[in-house]
């Protein structure tokens, strides 16, 4: 039997408290925000981590080359003059010892083509340190290549990180040589010879496709002030492979952050799709001669950033007048 004292104490189950529909409404929109509010600076330090890693990327291949060339007395050549051949391997086969990659390298036989099945192995073997993780593609790290050239085979390892080859002419042709040069070749902006064809030796940068390679006591423009390696975007060029003969280099006549990608396999656009570029906002890393990393902007004066390109030209911060006659 009930305790009269207690009756009409129990609360009713209508009075139990809860969310209304209304309040649970307005808790889902202010988590909403929230998450709105924290999004960019999650994203924002996501990025910040894939640039400390591409900074990190470029410092280690910067060093192996300067081991390389403290042990060999030059810096590598990018690959041979005589790129159809396909004989030697690129600039990526001479530093991977430096690299902690001499696995790699001991697999890859140099007196073979690049595209004979004994190499396979090697130009397969991912290499993490030159991927960019800011790239979309970079869990597709065997994109380098195609199947129209074979000394530039398909499905080997990409490149992210291009030598530099400097204000070096790029083509073969009026119509696609250095075609965002406002001077004619030889200039500022189109100094030296094609980047090897033909077996040419000449370019104005620290590394090309040649069978030259350059000390660094050569660089009389400053190390600091010279480009070595940069980034790029291999999908927007399928030259731009660890094991790609005739394009595991860059250049500076195609202004900073060209997002022109190739047409198709046959990359008929590598005169304007094959420059430096990133998925970084507003620019891209770059090693210097001396080692060290920095970010440029995508707003560098074309000038500059092909005086940076050179290593021996001696030029001011002054561009040089619009008025001066094209030489071809």
């Amino acid at each position: 039997m009930r305790n009269r004292a207690t009756q009409g104490r129990t609360k009713p189950f209508s009075a139990i408290a809860a969310f209304t529909l209304v309040e649970l409404l307005v808790v889902i929109a202010i988590i909403g925000i929230l998450v709105a509010l924290l999004l960019p600076a999650v994203q924002a330090a996501r990025e910040a981590a894939r640039r400390s890693q591409c900074t990190n990327n470029l410092k280690q291949i910067s060093l192996a080359l300067h081991n390389y060339e403290s042990a060999h007395g030059s810096l590598p050549n990018g690959s041979t003059a005589s790129y159809w051949t396909g004989l030697g391997g690129t600039w990526i086969i001479r530093i991977a010892p430096y690299m902690e990659m001499q696995n790699m390298s001991d697999l890859y036989n140099p007196a073979l083509a690049v595209q004979d099945p004994a190499n396979r192995a090697a130009i397969t073997t991912v290499i993490p340190a030159l991927i960019c993780p800011s790239d979309p593609t970079s869990n597709i790290p065997l994109q380098g290549g195609n199947d129209f050239q074979p000394y530039n085979p398909k499905g080997a390892m990409a490149l992210w990180y291009p030598a530099s080859m400097g204000p070096t002419r790029d083509g073969t042709a009026v119509g696609n040589s250095c075609t965002f040069c406002p001077h004619r070749h030889p200039s500022w902006c189109c100094l030296g010879h094609d980047y090897g064809r033909g077996g040419f030796k000449d370019f104005a940068g620290l590394i090309a496709q040649s069978d030259d390679s350059v000390k660094l006591r050569q660089v009389t423009d400053g190390l600091s002030n010279t480009w070595m390696v940069g980034e790029s975007i291999p999908s927007h060029c399928s030259f731009n492979g660890a094991h790609s003969h005739n394009f595991a280099v860059g250049g500076t006549s195609i202004p900073l952050n060209t997002m022109i990608s190739n047409e198709g396999e046959n990359n008929t656009k590598w005169w304007s799709a094959c420059g430096y570029k990133s998925f970084h906002t507003s620019g891209a890393h770059f090693a210097m001669g001396d080692a060290s990393v920095s970010f440029i902007s995508d707003s560098i004066d074309y000038y500059v950033y092909n005086a940076k390109g050179s290593r021996a030209q001696g030029e001011t911060d002054t561009p040089p007048p619009e008025d001066v006659p094209d030489r071809r």
